[in-house]
């Protein structure tokens, strides 16, 4: 948790130009947030691409459409900033997430594995999908 969560993450996170957070706001709460790596730390970073690094909602917003008003409007901005590649990575077994990224044009590109210490095993599996912005 400390790794991906704690205040070294964050401080490190608000210091790096190419990483953005997002929030969702449901009138003034916030309910959830995204965060975006304008240069994708995959191997495809010799595309300009971004990359989908967290979203996260309340689970009693789950299902209402505020996660995807946000992402249309992350993957529009991307698009401004001339972005050719948005990529992300879900948990293979997550069908919900994966249907939701589908929904928003993603595609299956391949498989890749959660290195994170200490994360379930059957959790490590991923999928990594992108959209084509251009």
């Amino acid at each position: 948790m400390e790794q991906e969560f704690g205040s070294n993450r964050l401080k490190s996170d608000l210091n790096d130009a190419n990483c953005h957070y997002f929030f969702i706001k449901k009138d003034v709460e916030t309910i959830g947030f995204i965060k975006i790596n304008t240069k994708s730390s995959l191997e495809f970073s010799e595309l300009d691409n971004c990359e989908l690094d967290k979203i996260y909602l309340f689970p009693k917003y789950s299902g209402l459409g505020f996660g995807k008003t946000a992402m249309t409007k992350i993957i529009k901005l991307m698009q401004e900033k001339g972005k050719t590649i948005f990529f992300l990575c879900v948990i293979d077994s997550n069908k919900n997430a994966i249907a939701f990224y589908e929904r928003l044009g993603f595609e299956y590109h391949s498989k890749t594995i959660l290195d994170i210490l200490y994360f379930k095993e059957d959790l490590k599996g991923m999928n990594r999908m992108c959209l084509k912005l251009s």
